[in-house]
């Protein structure tokens, strides 16, 4: 029975479309011409025909075109890709070969098998198939066919007992991913901020699935060009998965190979898109489907409920280069970064992230004191509202309008319906998170808000800020111990983190360890450039700690430089309350009120308030700023 299948395939050849498939000389013909095909690929192909249009699965692909070598399934993906490339058809309109995701792949098209030795099935004269002549002879034909049936029945054995083994493997449960940076192929260093993008993109589109934390941008960055193995990098993220893979970009189209790798380095995933410029939103809507598929989640919502729209790919490239300048948070950059959202807002009027990065940067400029809010917030609620318009599900939109409403409008239950829309959207948003944690802070959930922190941490575990806040916030909820044990884990990998330092000295301030806080504190303001926030917190712990002619000289420096500049009135108020002068520190809350400074929404738990709360006019501010009542 062996033998005369093993003749029969001998004899028989598959046609499909312009094609012509010769199992035993392993060639592809396109008419007369042979077309050059890799070895790998052609068993692939030759694997897939004899079976159209049945499923494959990877495995038995894998172990038809390298029966005997160790290989990733990333070989197979390159493979299905040059077929592909070949005989025309892609991911998403398949003519070909289709990829049925979570189970393999199968050939579509239809295949017409025919028979060397007489007509085909269709009656196609023999004259028009490829040669076979120097198998013809008996002799010749019986000793392969008994070679080639040992050769078959030994690789079957293998096989077998390979598929068993690996189907007796426990699968693998994703729960936690991280998207590694995808390597910039194009050959020309200007394009990584197109290669970073494109990461940030797949991010975005991922944490839309059910079920499944997304490492941030934040600490996959950090492992950019890196060669630690992907076991080594999924233990240091604490994830059971990573993708990784490439992009390039050329002549108008965009080619991503990206490939799903668990914990243990076994190939669970991979695929090849390749989409023109304007159809880059699609591309990342597909793949992140298809890692869904793989994991057995869902993206919400479905693909079909919002499809995505064609995008002007200079408009896309504008909003990509803003949010990489973004990464610097100087003023520079932030205005820097406005001038190519407004050019992406020119090229596409209709473009709603692009008004989202306006809104962000807005946002950015007010938080770190380069405009007034009453300038900027306006200004980023404007953005904000507009990208809604434009697309109602846009979660980075409605996570700036919640910024706007609970730090400057000062509207908790609009801010608080907005963080939830965000956080539907984007559950696996570390910044959504922490912004959420500020306002549960603010209405007195310090419970939910070390929670949400800890969710944005573990989404993040290598952002220094996320952890720095953890223990700011576990500070003001009376856990000193805690906080401090979390800050000093932050400073033992960044030592330089001026937040951190910033927060570990105004604890040490409250338990009295004053010579701590002043070493810590001072380092902080020589790390932040002369920071107020930090110049004020050092002359708070100066005044306690009875060195009031210090604490004194430098307020009397920061009151010197706001007759040329800008200083805010909270670090005002936070060195005159340090050195007891509680008519003077009451005198800059009422001007940090009138600038909506969102510092003014922790009064009721911040320290440098201690002792203070009594005063009338303390709990004055806090009734007009809306502070609800402590349970």
């Amino acid at each position: 029975m062996i033998l005369a299948t093993v003749f029969t395939r001998m004899n028989t050849f598959y046609r499909f479309g312009a094609f012509t498939l010769d199992p035993l000389g392993r060639n592809l013909r396109r008419g007369d011409d042979e077309v050059d095909l890799p070895e790998s690929a052609w068993l692939v192909l030759n694997a897939l025909v004899e079976k159209a249009p049945e499923t494959i699965d990877k495995d038995t692909l894998m172990d038809a075109a390298w029966p005997d070598t160790a290989v990733v399934q990333d070989n197979l993906v390159q493979a299905i890709h040059t077929i592909r490339s070949v005989l025309g058809g892609d991911v998403r309109k398949p003519r070909f070969v289709q990829t049925v995701h979570r189970r393999g792949y199968r050939f579509v098209a239809p295949v017409e098998v025919v028979d060397a030795d007489h007509e085909s099935h269709d009656g196609t004269d023999e004259s028009a198939l490829p040669l076979l002549r120097r198998w013809k002879t008996p002799g010749r034909l019986a000793g392969f066919a008994l070679a080639l049936a040992a050769v078959v029945v030994a690789v079957v054995t293998i096989l077998t007992a390979m598929t068993t083994q690996r189907r007796t493997k426990d699968p693998t449960v994703v729960r936690t991913l991280a998207v590694l940076p995808l390597e910039n192929l194009s050959g020309d260093p200007e394009q990584e901020y197109f290669a970073d993008g494109m990461t940030d993109a797949l991010i975005t589109e991922l944490a839309r699935i059910e079920a499944l934390d997304v490492i941030s941008r934040t600490s996959v960055m950090k492992f950019k060009d890196t060669r630690m193995s992907v076991p080594e990098i999924a233990r240091e993220l604490g994830v059971d998965a990573v993708v990784e893979g490439t992009v390039t970009r050329a002549g108008g189209r965009i080619r991503v190979i990206a490939q799903l790798v668990d914990a243990r380095d076994r190939h669970l995933w991979g695929e090849n898109y390749e989409v023109e410029n304007r159809d880059v939103l699609r591309l990342q809507r597909d793949f992140a489907v298809a890692i869904a598929e793989e994991i057995g989640a869902r993206v919400d919502p479905p693909l079909s409920d919002n499809p995505p729209r064609a995008v002007d790919p200079e408009a896309y490239e504008a909003v990509l280069r803003g949010h990489y300048l973004l990464r610097d948070r100087t003023e520079e950059t932030i205005l820097r970064a406005q001038v190519f959202f407004n050019e992406a807002i020119a090229i596409d009027p209709d473009f709603a992230p692009a008004f989202a990065g306006l809104a962000y940067t807005y946002n950015l400029l007010a938080n770190y004191g380069f405009s007034p809010s009453p300038q900027a917030r306006p200004l980023a609620r404007e953005m904000a509202e507009r990208a809604i318009e434009l697309n109602p599900g846009h979660a980075d939109a409605h996570l700036a309008l919640a910024l706007v409403a609970g730090e400057f409008d000062w509207n908790f239950d609009e801010a608080q319906r907005e963080f939830g829309f965000a956080l539907s959207q984007k559950p696996s948003s570390p910044v959504a998170r922490s912004g959420y944690s500020h306002l549960l802070v603010t209405i007195n959930d310090l419970e939910g808000a070390i929670e949400e922190l800890r969710q944005a941490q573990r989404l993040d575990p290598l952002s220094e800020i996320i952890g720095a806040n953890l223990g700011w916030i576990l500070f003001l909820d009376g856990q000193e111990e805690e906080a401090e044990r979390q800050l000093r884990e932050v400073l033992e990998f960044s030592p330089d983190f001026a937040v951190a330092l910033y927060y570990l000295g105004a604890l040490l301030d409250r338990q009295e360890r004053f010579e701590e806080s002043i070493a810590v504190l001072e380092r902080a303001r020589d790390l932040s450039r002369g920071s107020s926030y930090t110049e004020a917190a050092l002359a708070h712990v100066l005044a306690r700690s009875g060195d009031r002619a210090a604490a004194q000289a430098i307020l009397g420096a920061l009151l010197e430089k706001s007759r040329d500049d800008y200083v805010s009135p909270v670090g005002l108020a936070v060195a005159h309350f340090g050195l007891g002068r509680a008519d003077e520190g009451f005198h800059y809350l009422e001007q940090a009120f009138d600038e909506r400074k969102g510092w003014l929404l922790h009064l009721r738990v911040e320290p440098a308030l201690d002792g203070f709360r009594d005063d009338p006019r303390y709990l004055d501010l806090v009734t007009r700023i809306g502070l609800p009542e402590l349970h």
